[in-house]
């Protein structure tokens, strides 16, 4: 079954242009980063990132929770033919949801009628009813717009999205062009979408998506197993045919595996896919090989107890895990750390067992020799020989506390106070985080007006394409030439987020366009951004174009992600993103708090993305690009 109630889709599909596409399918689904405390540390955000990596190749666990369907669901005409169910939740602009999109509609037209479809779409419906998603505003009307055609037309869901997303730069403006393509009503999707119907719709879709679970783009469901990430065509075809009594004759073409996690039949034995997603490909079974592990921690580090995550995920990694667990304050936590050469902790260490186990080529890439063990990177950060600078006490021995021992110098704790504090606000223009970071410091900035040095500045490359560039230097320039109507102008483009949007704002607030260009052509002679944006050679390990106006800053102050805050020239390692955050942060560096410090700001995180509206989960309120 296609749509969960079309027979014809196989007999009208088109030839795709995705062929080149899908060709590489181990991508990371847009995942929020989970806060564990307020004070998180960057190792927990490197460990996550490094879990995600190989736990979604390895990892399947049964579905939490029942799955709720879609309510525009109908009776499969055949009711004596067998199904499998297959739930798609995705984000309408997350490419690997799109991705996933195109897999699915390979899958329908092979397999469709042993499948019953349903998509769903991730996001947030805020305490008073607004909606937000990670990739903003624009995200949402293409959700809703989708929605609305999966309510009126089912049988053309998919072919619409696909149409859609043929120019995903102008969902949801596209939405009018694709109904002219398929024959649909206009006027009554108008309606649906413009209307009360479109609400009610996302917020049963998105509500649908949180009972699932689902909050990585793509989440898919078969039946009841559950995988987080983009998967080929193939790779979904067999999990249907696992899951069906009578298998159709795609199934014979299909390989064995295709991964490691496919291989999972004989509980308590490590599978191993040979061959994967090829005619030889075969599971092999083997008795795990018991892997040491040592926990080296710090009582007095009050983010090192999140490690319990990592270790966990590493149990199922290596399955037979022999784990042993020291403090810093032990004469053994003290020997361990010596004999390593390690300096920041948590560790966590291996000894030559790892080397041997089915589960070694999931982490070697991120080992490091220390002494007799490979101890794991993940990008720790407390130096148990340094002075903690809060707590009263002489950590390291030499008879100065807190702020007064030199460890302390550049410590958030111990900054410098001003008189005019600095504060330097670090992002990339379209990365929701740091749009996030931006619209909660904007109305401190109102606040405290002149009483504060504040700039905008960006970190020294870009990780949304072209736009962002154009968008970093035009920032850039308002901020230089006429900074009386920079924050007007932010505040503007937080709201519309787009290219035309960009143009629009300048025109509102009465940006001088002569002034603007000639600032454009002075900045581009000076740094040559453009220059390097055409060189491929300069990017960023290949991948990222190069911003280089700020990489001084970014270099002297370890500004690597979106947002990053200096202030009174110390990074803040971690801080929070409401209003009221921001003001309490920012008033501690003064000699002399003024009266504003005691006014009373939101405490309410502002959502990821742009536009004003809606608030941020507690998943994304630490997180970064």
């Amino acid at each position: 079954m296609k749509n969960k109630d079309s027979k014809e889709k196989n007999n009208e599909k088109k030839e795709k242009k995705d062929e080149a596409k899908g060709k590489t399918f181990e991508h990371v689904a847009h995942k929020h980063i989970k806060k564990r405390k307020q004070k998180l540390n960057i190792w927990l955000i490197i460990s996550i990132v490094f879990i995600s990596l190989f736990a979604i190749q390895l990892l399947w666990a049964p579905f939490p929770s029942p799955i709720i369907k879609g309510n525009f669901i109908k009776p499969y005409e055949d009711a004596s033919k067998e199904t499998v169910s297959l739930d798609l939740y995705v984000m309408s602009q997350c490419p690997y949801g799109i991705s996933a999109e195109a897999e699915l509609d390979k899958v329908l037209t092979q397999m469709g009628d042993y499948v019953d479809y349903n998509i769903d779409f991730i996001g947030m419906v805020q305490s008073d009813g607004s909606f937000s998603s990670l990739h903003g505003e624009k995200e949402i009307q293409g959700d809703m717009i989708q929605l609305c055609v999966k309510e009126h037309y089912p049988e053309k869901l998919l072919d619409f999205i696909l149409c859609m997303n043929e120019d995903v730069q102008s969902i949801p403006d596209n939405w009018e062009q694709c109904s002219k393509e398929l024959g649909l009503d206009i006027e009554k999707l108008r309606q649906c979408y413009e209307g009360e119907e479109g609400k009610s719709l996302l917020n049963d879709s998105f509500r649908r998506a949180a009972q699932a679970g689902a909050s990585g783009s793509p989440t898919i469901v078969i039946g009841n197993e559950v995988i987080v990430g983009l998967r080929t065509a193939d790779e979904m075809m067999k999990k249907i045919c696992n899951a069906l009594e009578t298998k159709p004759d795609a199934c014979n073409d299909l390989p064995e595996c295709f991964r490691n996690s496919d291989c999972n039949e004989e509980e308590g034995m490590v599978g191993i896919c040979e061959n994967p997603g090829t005619e030889e490909a075969k599971c092999i079974y083997k008795e795990p090989e018991t892997v040491n592990m040592i926990v080296l921690n710090d009582e007095r580090c009050e983010e090192c107890s999140d490690i319990q995550q990592l270790v966990d995920s590493l149990k199922d990694i290596f399955i037979d895990v022999n784990l042993t667990e020291y403090d810093y304050s032990s004469e053994e936590g003290k020997e361990l750390y010596e004999s390593t050469g390690i300096t920041y902790l948590p560790a966590i260490l291996f000894d030559d067992t790892v080397s041997s186990s089915e589960g070694f080529s999931n982490v070697q890439a991120f080992l490091d020799t220390a002494g007799d063990y490979y101890s794991l990177r993940i990008g720790a950060n407390f130096d148990p020989t340094k002075e903690i600078c809060d707590n009263n006490i002489d950590d390291n021995g030499n008879g100065l506390i807190d702020c007064d021992d030199a460890d302390c110098e550049n410590s958030p704790q111990c900054m410098e106070k001003k008189e005019v504090p600095e504060v330097d606000l670090y992002v990339m223009s379209y990365c929701p985080y740091g749009t996030m970071a931006e619209k909660g410091i904007i109305p401190v900035v109102d606040l405290l007006g002149d009483k504060i040095d504040f700039e905008l500045k960006f970190v020294d490359y870009a990780m949304h394409g072209k736009k962002e560039i154009d968008e970093n230097l035009v920032e850039y320039c308002i901020q230089k030439e006429e900074p009386e109507k920079f924050i007007e102008y932010l505040r503007c483009f937080l709201g519309k987020g787009t290219e035309e949007g960009s143009i629009e704002c300048r025109e509102e607030v009465g940006i001088d366009e002569d002034l603007l260009n000639q600032c454009l052509e002075e900045t581009e002679e000076e740094y040559g951004i453009y220059e390097a944006y055409e060189d491929k050679s300069t990017w960023l390990s290949g991948v990222y174009p190069i911003f280089p106006i700020y990489k001084d800053e970014c270099d002297k102050y370890g500004i690597s992600g979106s947002p990053g805050l200096v202030i009174n020239n110390v990074t803040i390692p971690q801080f929070g993103r409401s209003q009221a955050a921001f003001l309490s942060l920012i008033c501690s560096a003064f000699e002399e708090p003024p009266a504003e410090c005691d006014e009373e700001l939101s405490n309410v995180t502002p959502a990821p993305g742009f536009g004003w509206e809606g608030s941020a989960s507690s998943a994304s309120e630490s997180a970064s690009c």
